[in-house]
């Protein structure tokens, strides 16, 4: 860890350091025998994304967790949850800012992966995968901020008709089509969230 003249380590800090060292993507790597890079060759994933998901730098996607869990030989959603766990314990610390997830009030780890899957599997990102442009193409050719996107994705609100025509017309199907599937996903029962989440993580693949 390198200081700056007048900085110093606190508890908190250590905390954070020694805590990195358990998580459970890491724990489980370092007993397959693989190294970052050998991981990152196996998975596709980059060393380096795995590394900051390792010291809590960047919060694990379900996709990313499937490809780790599928190399790693473990079951995905058993996996997520452990990771979920671990990014929701407490820790006091000064100077070092972690990534949390943000659970909602009341939710278990298994109800927030179930949901996490489930807003992975939003037909927008559906479609936005088929068409191979990145999240940021989306955005741009549809005039959208990442704030609004997000705000659909939680269905805190819903896209204008005018919005969803030009973004049927850019995935290349039917406005008829994107509102069916819309309202399809919509209407997924997320209240056995194991059961939700052994029968569609492996969509994410």
């Amino acid at each position: 860890m390198n200081l700056s003249k007048g900085e110093r380590i606190t508890l908190g800090d250590l905390a954070c350091v020694v805590r990195s060292a358990f998580h459970p993507i890491r724990k489980l790597r370092l007993l397959k025998g693989y190294t970052l890079r050998s991981l990152s060759a196996k998975t596709g994933l980059t060393w380096i994304g795995i590394h900051y998901i390792e010291i809590q730098k960047r919060n694990p996607l379900p996709e990313t967790v499937y490809k780790l869990a599928k190399a790693l030989g473990v079951n995905p959603a058993e996996l997520y949850v452990k990771c979920l766990e671990y990014n929701m314990e407490t820790v006091s610390h000064a100077s070092k800012k972690t990534l949390r997830i943000v659970a909602k009030k009341g939710e278990t780890p298994n109800q927030m992966l179930a949901r996490l899957v489930h807003r992975q599997l939003h037909p927008f990102n559906i479609h936005l995968d088929k068409t191979g442009k990145s999240a940021a193409d989306f955005l741009k050719e549809n005039n959208v901020s990442r704030a609004t996107l997000k705000n659909w994705l939680d269905m805190k609100n819903t896209p204008s008709a005018k919005a969803l025509r030009k973004i049927s017309e850019g995935f290349g199907i039917t406005l008829d089509d994107l509102l069916y599937s819309i309202e399809e996903w919509m209407s997924e029962d997320l209240s056995d969230s194991v059961g939700y989440i052994e029968q569609n993580i492996n969509r994410l693949d």
